[in-house]
């Protein structure tokens, strides 16, 4: 089993510096097992919450030698249509780059989000959980309360 480590992008919170690193896996798993082997890990599946942390996605797909290669992310509608949040928190979407048409819940059995690239750039498009594919995890945030 392949994977990559590369850090990517500081992230300033309230009174708190945390940095994400992003492993991506050149394994391919369905989206139920990919969440469970970055928790395995010790990391989550990755949440996209900003163009900075998209781009810093893009940059770490392309050192790793992934960038046309469709991954999942920790998005999922599973819990109620059309309503999609992340699997890590349950915050809905606060940033999206849906690919053209997307999400469309194709035959009405697609409820995992992933990246693929469109047009050369990353964007997130809805696709049944059983498929499997590569994966992004990122490093647990850090507890700012603390």
């Amino acid at each position: 089993m392949k994977f990559f480590t590369v850090l990517t992008l500081a992230v300033l919170m309230v009174a708190c510096v945390s940095a994400k690193n992003y492993t991506i896996i050149t394994t391919s798993l369905n989206w139920h097992l990919a969440f469970q082997d970055c928790e395995y890990r010790g990391m989550q599946l990755a949440t996209i919450e900003s163009e900075e942390e998209l781009n810093a996605v893009d940059a770490a797909s392309k050192a790793a030698g992934t960038a046309n290669e469709a991954m999942w992310t920790a998005g999922t509608d599973l819990a109620e249509e059309a309503k999609f949040v992340w699997m890590n928190t349950g915050k809905g979407f606060t940033y999206v780059r849906w690919a053209a048409n997307q999400p469309d819940n194709w035959k009405d059995n697609e409820h995992c989000m992933h990246l693929r690239r469109d047009g050369g750039q990353l964007v997130f498009n809805d696709v049944d959980c059983p498929r499997k594919m590569y994966y992004i995890c990122e490093d647990k945030p850090i507890n700012c309360d603390e």
